[in-house]
């Protein structure tokens, strides 16, 4: 229990230290009430095969309207230090296929790639491992720790959770945001794609501490942020117990999207879940007004991958404890007591 509040102390003081002006956050373009998704099958893991289906999926839903000198962000879901081929982590060939889409069509953009430390992963550590640095030394684009950033404090009218919050002063103004993120599953939220992976932009560590609360405070994040563009790195996947220690598989699956929300209810269905039964994603659904029935589906459709989850109970007792912290080191003390009775029992 003690543990609990001193986070809780640690993240009022890290707001602490923030400007106490508010500023203002405006996208350059934000996502799109089109609802156009298009997928991709049967992509080979190898740069140009990457490079090629991603520039025809963003051809699908629109192209990328930029503007000379434009702000772009990229947040990949950097999530572990485990390599894409895990599941676990956007592919660096992902994000360095949308640099050079961006460059062609736009010279001038100045180009961000963002991620935020959490209480068990380091972001630069992420960075050199995963490959990162290479497209800084590249393409001469910026890599960014928004937990280092400056703050700036910005107001969410009638906010689901947040009514003001601290952001990063690198994601205010006009910006065209790209969420770049993984297809995989989530031991208590079913899935983690394109919406999700927007908890990263919140700079603090101890983002756990939201957990509880997390459909509206994602549904408040994507308020903030609205990504332009959304891609989820489907070429490697998790299944079962995601979001970091899941079962990889390969799928060979990109899909990108216009708007967040529709990009995670077509990637649900490719994954086999029925949208409604994602939290997060019921949550965005029922409050943004998104209708399922109108998503125009473009390249290969949707097929199922039919992909494994765990069980009904497990994932109802992991939700419970998330929302419910208190009851963690009880279930922990339950579990470890379990796992030794089998022991005995040589079950």
């Amino acid at each position: 229990m003690c543990t609990k509040y001193c986070i809780v102390w640690e993240v009022l003081v890290f707001y602490e230290k923030c400007p106490s002006f508010v500023g203002s956050i405006s996208s350059y373009v934000g996502g799109s009430d089109e609802l156009k998704v298009s997928v991709k099958m049967n992509v080979k893991e190898d740069f140009h095969s990457i490079f090629q289906s991603l520039n025809s999926l963003i051809s699908d839903v629109g192209g990328l309207r930029l503007r000379p000198n434009i702000k772009v962000i990229i947040k990949p879901n950097l999530c572990a230090l485990k390599p894409p081929e895990t599941g676990a982590t956007t592919d660096v060939k992902v994000v360095e296929a949308l640099i050079k889409i961006i460059k062609r069509e736009e010279p001038t953009a100045k180009i961000y790639i963002v991620e935020s430390d959490t209480h068990i992963r380091d972001t630069w550590k992420a960075f050199e491992l995963l490959g990162f640095l290479r497209l800084r030394e590249k393409y001469g684009v910026e890599l960014i720790n928004l937990t280092e950033e400056e703050l700036v404090e910005a107001n969410i009218d009638n906010g689901h959770f947040f009514q003001k919050i601290h952001v990063p002063k690198i994601l205010t103004g006009e910006m065209l945001l790209i969420s770049a993120a993984k297809l995989k599953t989530h031991s208590f939220e079913k899935m983690s794609c394109a919406l999700k992976n927007l908890f990263g932009l919140l700079p603090e560590k101890n983002k756990h501490v939201y957990h509880p609360y997390l459909n509206k405070v994602l549904f408040d994040v994507m308020r903030l942020f609205n990504p332009t563009l959304n891609v989820i790195d489907g070429i490697y996947v998790m299944e079962s117990g995601g979001p970091i220690k899941g079962e990889a598989r390969k799928a060979g699956v990109l899909v990108v999207g216009d708007n967040v929300i529709a990009t995670d209810i077509i990637a649900a269905k490719l994954m086999g879940f029925n949208p409604l039964d994602v939290p997060y994603l019921e949550y965005a659904i029922k409050h943004s007004g998104v209708n399922m029935e109108e998503i125009e589906v473009y390249g290969d459709g949707v097929r199922s991958l039919n992909f494994k989850f765990i069980p009904k109970t497990s994932f109802l007792v992991k939700r419970f404890i998330e929302k419910h912290p208190e009851f963690r080191p009880l279930y922990k003390w339950f579990r470890r007591n379990i796992r030794r009775l089998r022991r005995v029992l040589g079950v």
